[in-house]
């Protein structure tokens, strides 16, 4: 469902039920599903968008059959001046771990990771925007001693944005 709240801005949602379920096994994971999205423009130079979404996803861990990702966000662009443009965001995701079937001492388990990113982009052209980013990231776990994440991340870079 999308509705307009404005000529600039507008809210996109849906809510629905997932369940994953493994031939092989038999086993099944259910979790309500949903998003909410949009852009909001109250401000001109201004647009924020934020995002809040949940789903089921296969987990690439050997011990775990998947995880339910709750993912709650927003970014923003805002034009400073002439061709500058402030950009930026943050955002803080759980991913809620379901145990394979069979294997003996595993638990479950949350693993967090939260980003920030602030940067500047200057246009060379309307298509061709360049400018530096940085972007921080943690990750934490119920679980750190069976390898759930425990790390900090620090990044610069250069972004470059071509479009058509």
């Amino acid at each position: 469902m999308t509705t307009r709240l404005g000529p600039k801005s507008q809210l996109e949602g849906f809510v629905g039920y997932q369940t994953q379920t493994y031939i092989a096994d038999g086993t099944s994971t259910g979790a309500a599903t949903f998003g909410l999205s949009g852009s909001w423009n109250g401000y001109e130079p201004l647009t924020l968008r934020p995002q809040f979404l949940r789903s089921i996803n296969q987990s690439a861990l050997a011990n775990y059959q998947n995880y339910v990702s709750t993912t709650l966000g927003v970014d923003f662009t805002y034009d400073v001046h002439g061709p500058w443009q402030a950009i930026g965001g943050t955002s803080i995701n759980s991913a809620d771990y379901t145990p394979a079937v069979g294997v003996a001492n595993v638990a479950p388990r949350t693993d967090y990771f939260f980003k920030g990113s602030l940067g500047v982009m200057y246009s060379l052209r309307p298509q061709v925007q360049i400018g530096p980013l940085y972007e921080y990231t943690q990750g934490w776990s119920t679980d750190v001693a069976a390898g759930g994440p425990a790390f900090t991340r620090n990044m610069l870079s250069i972004r470059l944005i071509a479009k058509r």
